[in-house]
């Protein structure tokens, strides 16, 4: 299962209609759902990720990287949550337990300052604008049933900081191994998006073509990307947590 380009905004040009957004009320739906997009924007920003006018820059150049990974698997055995599907409905639903990997291409945030507002960001809006519940959080991530091979955000924003406990990226990695997950492969920093499509359709290739486990799969990965990038700065970013083998 591939989640991407959620909608994070609405100002994004996908939705139909700007009129119909969420205003102040005294409806309690209503309202947890504004201090949910609130809380988004303060993990961003506590991450270092750029906010402009309290709105998240979209991710359209996963794109690229979900098509490059798609093309390795047949159509029937694989699936894109995209856009507005790209949120936490989908994700709860047991459908999501039925494949082999769940790879995010959308932003995982790693919060040391506050961990307990780390957690993937989905669709934050629906196509009319209105606002969805779109961050999956750690504690939800915990609830979830996910008995899969291999978690990848490919998006992680991680604040690390002086915390060496790293207690944001831990608790996400976490989350998902505990939600069922033997494997959950996160970035320490924001990479080359080129060098990360290029990154991730060699590891995945490995993996669905060449048949290699995940961690020999991200070595070899590695050390052909250091061939074209001397720079660890553009390959050595992706970890891989839970089991090695």
């Amino acid at each position: 299962m591939l989640v991407a380009d959620p909608v994070f905004s609405a100002s994004d040009s996908r939705v139909t209609s700007k009129s119909a957004l969420n205003k102040l009320s005294n409806n309690d739906g209503v309202l947890e759902l504004e201090n949910t997009s609130l809380l988004v924007k303060k993990s961003a920003k506590e991450v270092g990720l750029p906010v402009l006018d309290l709105n998240i820059s979209r991710l359209i150049d996963k794109n690229d990287e979900v098509k490059e990974i798609s093309a390795l698997v047949p159509i029937d055995q694989s699936k894109q949550v995209l856009g507005f599907d790209a949120k936490v409905a989908n994700l709860l639903a047991k459908e999501a337990s039925d494949y082999r990997v769940i790879h995010f291409a959308t932003y995982g945030l790693a919060n040391s300052i506050h961990p307990e507002l780390s957690g993937i960001v989905l669709s934050l809006v629906n196509e009319q604008g209105k606002l969805e519940d779109g961050f999956l959080q750690t504690h939800k991530i915990f609830n979830l049933k996910l008995p899969v091979e291999l978690v990848t955000i490919s998006a992680c924003e991680a604040n690390i900081g002086e915390n060496a406990q790293a207690e944001g990226l831990s608790g996400l990695t976490r989350g998902f191994i505990y939600a069922g997950a033997s494997r959950v492969m996160v970035s320490l920093w924001n990479g080359d998006s080129a060098a990360n499509t290029k990154l991730m359709k060699s590891f995945y290739q490995k993996i669905l073509k060449d048949g290699k486990s995940p961690s020999v799969a991200l070595r070899d990965t590695q050390l052909e990307l250091w061939k074209e990038y001397k720079s660890p700065f553009y390959w050595a970013a992706f970890q891989l947590q839970g089991e090695w083998n």
